[in-house]
């Protein structure tokens, strides 16, 4: 049962910072990346100021990636050249590549809306930029379960901020993709079920972004760092 116990912390998605009112280690990402796919929905739906609005969204992307990426590379340079045969490194590569992954999607998102009749040299941009967030969230889903694997097999526990981004995102995608597995193919999963999962998916998007920034502001600040 002790054994089982330490096992579990592949599905540590930051209850421990969230009992603490603190924010979880996936909340900067989804507080960041969700808000900007809102917007750029509420762009798309009222055309205001189309133009300067996708520009803005595109620079506020720009710089997140930037701050998420720095703080990867930060920290994966600091496990030093052996570190690919800890766990953690393969944690930290895994929440890199999807910083990457969700960085592109808005960047093909904003730039297909937004350039209906670009040149056609911008439409192959857009199309290069979607196969290759495909692709880096793939790899993401491979390098999360070896990373998972190779914690579980040496018996050592991974805790942090990053666990909790990469963790929050590998059993979503698993437990959305084992849902729809199993769902019948039919007329009504195609028109009521599919359409109802992709609107609650917007919902909770923004509530996790409505939460991590509300977190963020009224953090405690008495409660230790952990």
């Amino acid at each position: 049962m002790k054994r089982l116990r330490r096992s579990l912390w592949i599905f540590d998605i930051g209850y421990r910072r969230m009992n603490a009112d603190l924010p979880a280690g996936w909340m900067p990402h989804m507080g960041v990346f969700s808000a900007l796919m809102v917007a750029i929905a509420v762009v798309s739906v009222f055309g205001l100021l189309k133009a300067a609005s996708f520009a803005l969204i595109g620079c506020i992307d720009l710089l997140a990636t930037k701050h998420f990426v720095r703080q990867s590379v930060s920290r994966i340079r600091r496990l030093g050249v052996l570190g690919v045969l800890r766990a953690r490194w393969w944690i930290e590569i895994a929440a890199l590549d999807l910083t990457l992954a969700m960085s592109l999607a808005v960047f093909a998102v904003t730039h297909f809306l937004g350039g209906a009749a670009g040149p056609v040299w911008q439409f192959a941009l857009i199309d290069a930029a979607y196969r290759s967030a495909r692709y880096l969230f793939g790899l993401f889903l491979v390098l999360a379960a070896a990373g998972f694997a190779l914690g579980l097999v040496q018996g050592r526990p991974i805790r942090g901020r990053t666990v909790e981004l990469v963790a929050w995102f590998f059993w979503g995608t698993v437990g959305t993709a084992t849902t729809l597995a199993v769902i019948p193919d039919n007329p009504v999963v195609a028109n009521w079920v599919a359409p109802l999962l992709a609107v609650l998916s917007l919902v909770v998007l923004l509530v996790a972004g409505v939460v991590a920034v509300w977190n963020r502001r009224h953090r405690q600040p008495e409660h230790p760092t952990v």
